[in-house]
């Protein structure tokens, strides 16, 4: 009798959805990668133009001309001229730097709340979709160990146990990488307090010490990536979900033992 192709059918069809699940899978997890990474290396640079406000040359706005060109000069860079003490007489030369540093400041601020609305848009993609993940992924690592476990007790075992541990590695590493990356962010977060208090702040007028003050007190927390409104993204986030499956998997083992 004639063979039914419905097996090879089914197979096939299994094989397909499974490469697809994989590679959507796998597509994604580096597009969250790359979002995460971007608003690092965001963070970072408006730590160092932070730092250099009043003393280095004023950076390029993305319309192509200097913060200076405010003032009136474009399509150059402007080293911003020290600011002579109080005492010293006024002259039109220090009411210049401190419209540049103010200038300078102003541009940094903008940029901060660029990057503020960025996370915010990356926190609500992330929120649901890593919850879920986090959670199927430590599910998955504490049965996959324990029915390993379970297979070593048995003669002949040790080969099926390590099919099931295969993919343990796989999981830890796109955990970890996602909690790798949200520590990065939150580092680069923390130094934002320690990049404005460097900056040339000493001899400025009072209307850049107040704007200076509201974005210390703004950037005093941290940008922390938070899903499912409880879970952090963060080293020690990962710490505790390693913790959390030995516990798991160690309830498990006695609850087999008691059965046995």
């Amino acid at each position: 009798p004639a063979r039914s192709p419905g097996y090879e059918i089914v197979y096939a069809v299994q094989a397909l959805c499974g490469s697809v699940a994989v590679l959507v899978s796998i597509l994604l997890d580096t597009s969250f990668y790359k979002l995460i990474l971007m608003v690092t290396a965001e963070l970072q640079v408006l730590n160092d133009n932070m730092a250099l406000v009043g003393r280095a040359v004023v950076s390029a706005n993305p319309n192509g001309s200097s913060a200076a060109g405010a003032a009136g000069q474009k399509g150059e860079d402007v080293a911003v001229p020290p600011i002579k003490p109080s005492a010293a007489p006024y002259t039109e030369d220090d009411d210049s730097a401190r419209k540049l540093l103010y200038l300078q400041l102003v541009e940094n601020v903008r940029h901060h709340q660029a990057i503020i609305k960025c996370f915010q848009l990356l926190e609500s993609a992330l929120n649901y979709s890593i919850s879920i993940l986090l959670l199927t992924n430590i599910l998955t690592v504490c049965f996959s160990i324990f029915f390993a476990s379970v297979m070593l007790q048995r003669d002949g075992g040790l080969r099926r146990a390590m099919k099931i541990t295969s993919s343990i590695p796989n999981l830890l590493i796109e955990t970890g990488m996602f909690c790798i990356f949200g520590q990065m962010v939150v580092d680069q977060s923390e130094r934002l307090p320690r990049s404005a208090y460097s900056c040339s702040w000493v001899d400025a007028d009072a209307r850049l010490k107040r704007a200076l003050l509201i974005f210390l007190m703004r950037t005093s927390q941290p940008l922390e990536f938070t899903v499912g409104k409880l879970i952090k993204l963060s080293k020690e986030t990962f710490l505790k979900i390693l913790n959390s499956s030995y516990t798991l998997i160690s309830l498990l083992y006695q609850f087999q033992e008691s059965n046995d």
